[in-house]
C-alpha cells in the first residue's frame, strides 16, 4: 500500500495492509480498492445482493475509485445474470456500495430488483 495515500500511514502498517490484501495496489502503486458485493442464491435461482459496488464510470465513486468496478464480470463468471437479482440490499449508502444500482442515469441495473 502505497504510504502517501493514507496520511499518518507508518511503514509498519503499510506492510501489514500489503500482507492483508497483497492486491489493493498495483506493481506502480496505484490504490486499488477491492470492495466486496455478496450474492446470495435462492433454491428457486432467484439472487439477492448485498450491495453494488463501485459502480460504472461516470458513477458517484469515479472522482476516487478505479471505475468501472468489477461486478458485471464477477457475477458473469458465477453465473448470475442481472434478470436473476430480484432484491439489492445497500449495507450503506457510501459511493463503493450502491454504485452498480444504475448502469446508467436512470437506467437500473438489476431491472427486476424492486419491481412489483
Amino acid at each position: 500500500m502505497p504510504k502517501d495515500h493514507f496520511v499518518g500511514a507508518t511503514e509498519a502498517t503499510c506492510e501489514r495492509a500489503d500482507r492483508i490484501a497483497p492486491l489493493a495496489a498495483g506493481p506502480d502503486g496505484p490504490w486499488r480498492p477491492s470492495i466486496r458485493c455478496y450474492g446470495v442464491r435462492r433454491p428457486d435461482g432467484r439472487v439477492t445482493l448485498a450491495d453494488t459496488g463501485m459502480g460504472p464510470v461516470g458513477s458517484p465513486a469515479s472522482g476516487w475509485a478505479p471505475v468501472p468496478g468489477l461486478l458485471s464480470r464477477v457475477l458473469a463468471d458465477v453465473g448470475i445474470e442481472t434478470g436473476d437479482v430480484d432484491t439489492v440490499v445497500l449495507t450503506s449508502l457510501h459511493e463503493d456500495h450502491h454504485g452498480w444500482v444504475v448502469e446508467t442515469v436512470a437506467t437500473p441495473k438489476f431491472p427486476v430488483a424492486g419491481a412489483p
